[in-house]
């Protein structure tokens, strides 16, 4: 199954059994799908993108360039680079024969594309993506006249672990990473994280729960019950 939003430009897939992919093991496809076209290529992804991503890319020989989060974001990287393929965890998919552009019908004809040459449904290509232990966005409400403290908050109280400002504040833990940024389309503040594995994940999403008191407890609030 294939489905794309409104104006055409996000695109989703859907296996023969039903399962939706998530945007990591479609951008993982897509990725195999361009092999030789990578290597020695930029491949553009956002930061919320999990770094089972670059990690793919880096094994077809391309290099991995992160960007912040946004279509125009991404779409301005491509074209600085002459990127071959870019990739946002929304479903925005960008190529180079479309001059940096994304479009969700030009990525299913490709996705059909290796399909056919591979011979093989979307359910088993899915399964070389290495596994993924990481949440969807979570999102708390906060007045923009105090989004800047609490990132502050959350960058002091880790200030002993590796920082990276691409878009927001990403920590980096020995096996997993949290991600705090603004939203650019309300007054919320968005989380993502990552572990190497779920319990990994548990204990970093506990972390930064732990620092931001009462708003922490509804951040662990919805990553229970996205997890239940």
């Amino acid at each position: 199954g294939i489905a794309f939003d409104g104006d055409g430009d996000r695109v989703a897939f859907v296996d023969q059994s039903g399962s939706p992919l998530t945007g990591e093991e479609s951008t993982w496809i897509l990725m195999q799908s361009l092999r030789e076209e990578l290597l020695g290529q930029e491949m553009v992804y956002d930061v919320k993108m999990s770094d089972v991503i670059a990690a793919a890319a880096t094994d077809l020989g391309a290099r991995p360039c992160v960007e912040r989060s946004g279509h125009a974001f991404i779409r301005a990287r491509m074209i600085a680079l002459d990127a071959c393929f870019g990739a946002e965890l929304s479903g925005h998919y960008f190529h180079r024969e479309l001059d940096g552009g994304d479009d969700g019908l030009f990525t299913a004809c490709r996705m059909i594309t290796f399909l056919a040459a591979e011979d093989a449904p979307l359910s088993h290509l899915r399964l070389g993506c290495p596994a993924i232990f990481a949440t969807s966005d979570l999102r708390l409400q906060v007045r923009s006249s105090d989004q800047d403290g609490v990132v502050g908050q959350v960058q002091q109280g880790f200030r002993q672990f590796p920082q990276r400002f691409t878009d927001g504040v990403r920590i980096d833990f020995k096996k997993g990473w949290g991600l705090i940024r603004k939203s650019v389309t309300e007054e919320a503040l968005t989380f993502r994280f990552e572990g190497a594995d779920q319990v990994a994940l548990e204990e970093v999403v506990a972390l930064f729960s732990d620092k931001l008191g009462s708003r922490g407890k509804e951040l662990w609030q919805q990553f229970e019950e996205r997890a239940g």
